[in-house]
Order: structure tokens, then C-alpha cells, then sequence
């Protein structure tokens, strides 16, 4: 038998190749095709994940902080310093919730720091003489929180004055000595050691809470 030397296409390939020679080659070029094949289905799959992990990440976002999202990444609070937007949504949940609802939420694994570190960052505001605003600040977020009743929003301002023992102390959170007067005494000495303190309250006309918002 004379051996085929005519051209032919191999459907497989769509390349042209002696009649001889199409048995012999088509067994790698199928595997090069279902090879092909396979990669292009991978890099579709790796598409899909790509989306669906990208939208994962938007959606987090929108609901955690990056310190948040460390929290979840590590499964520990060591080495995360919590954001002031984090510390104000946390103090949201708890003053929404209760200090027994606020631990539930954090047993199920959600990134909020504890209540220590909220009542240890609260301790550090600024109570400077005057008006405190940061007090009327975390009053605002209650409010959001619906906490207060519409009844509980009518209130009556009280002030009090009340005699203290003269002396200095260190406040922490001032970082500055207190104990001097911040209000121009009858004499006109500006040294001498406050001897009475004048506190500035808000009481609620029909329960019985009571809020100091300024003192002097």
C-alpha cells in the first residue's frame, strides 16, 4: 500500500497536515483542546470568585471599620486600636441594648470592644468647666436610639450649688491642675482656692433622670 501524502485538515487542529500524519497527531491535539477547554473554564470560575469576593468586601464596608474588619481577619483584639467612629457605635449598641444585650452581640463574634474599654475610653472625656459638650453629644446619641420616651424629652434645668474643700488635685483627663476658681470671685483674686461649685443639671419633668451638662 502506497502511503497517503495528500493534505488534508484536521478538524481537531484546523491545521493542515499530510493524510499520514493525522492519526499520529491528534491524540496530543485533543488533549491540548480539552486542555484549553479546562483553562478557560478556570479562568471563568476564577472570575465568578473574583465578583462575588469583591462584593463581600464592598458589603463589609459599608457595615464594619477597617480596625473592625482586623478584628475579623486575626479573631483576636490584641494589637487593634478601636477607631473613634468603632467607640461611638459600639456605645450606640450598648446604650440601645444593655450592658447584658451589648455581651450577647459580642458573644456572637461581632468586632465591638468590650465593655471595659468603652467605660475606660469614657473616662477619658473632657470635663473641662463650662458646658460639657461631650456629654450632650452621647445625650444626642440616645436620643437617636430612641432610649428616651417623648415624655422623657421634656425636662427642666436645675442648678446647684454645693460647698467643697479647698485644695489642688491632678486631673487625668485634663492633664492640668484643678481646684482654682474658673469664675471671677468678689475680691478679684484670681489664685485663691475655689471654695463652692456651681453644677448645671437637666431633670426630667415626668422620671426620675438627671444629667449634669455644666458646672463652674
Amino acid at each position: 500500500m502506497e502511503p497517503n501524502n495528500s493534505i488534508v485538515c484536521d478538524k481537531d487542529t484546523d491545521h493542515f497536515v499530510y493524510g499520514e500524519d493525522v492519526e499520529s497527531n491528534k491524540a496530543p491535539a485533543i488533549k491540548i483542546a480539552k486542555l484549553k477547554k479546562t483553562l478557560r473554564q478556570a479562568w471563568q470560575k476564577c472570575n465568578s470568585y473574583k465578583q462575588q469576593l469583591t462584593r463581600k468586601i464592598e458589603n463589609y464596608d459599608k457595615v464594619f471599620n477597617d480596625d473592625q474588619l482586623q478584628y475579623l481577619s486575626s479573631g483576636s483584639h490584641r494589637g487593634v486600636k478601636w477607631s473613634d467612629d468603632t467607640m461611638a457605635k459600639a456605645l450606640k449598641l450598648y446604650m440601645a441594648c444593655g450592658e447584658n444585650g451589648y455581651e450577647e452581640l459580642r458573644k456572637q463574634n461581632l468586632p465591638y470592644p468590650s465593655i471595659r474599654t468603652i467605660q475606660h475610653r469614657l473616662r477619658n472625656l473632657k470635663f473641662q468647666s463650662g458646658i460639657l459638650h461631650d456629654v450632650f453629644r452621647l445625650m444626642q446619641i440616645s436620643i437617636k436610639m430612641d432610649n428616651f420616651r417623648p415624655e422623657e424629652r421634656h425636662v427642666t434645668l436645675l442648678i446647684d450649688e454645693m460647698a467643697i474643700k479647698p485644695g489642688l488635685q491632678y486631673g487625668r483627663s485634663l492633664a492640668s491642675l484643678i481646684g482654682r476658681p474658673t469664675m471671677s470671685s468678689s475680691s478679684g483674686a484670681g489664685e485663691e482656692l475655689a471654695t463652692h461649685a456651681w453644677a448645671f443639671m437637666l431633670a426630667c419633668a415626668s422620671s426620675r433622670w438627671k444629667q449634669t451638662i455644666a458646672y463652674a
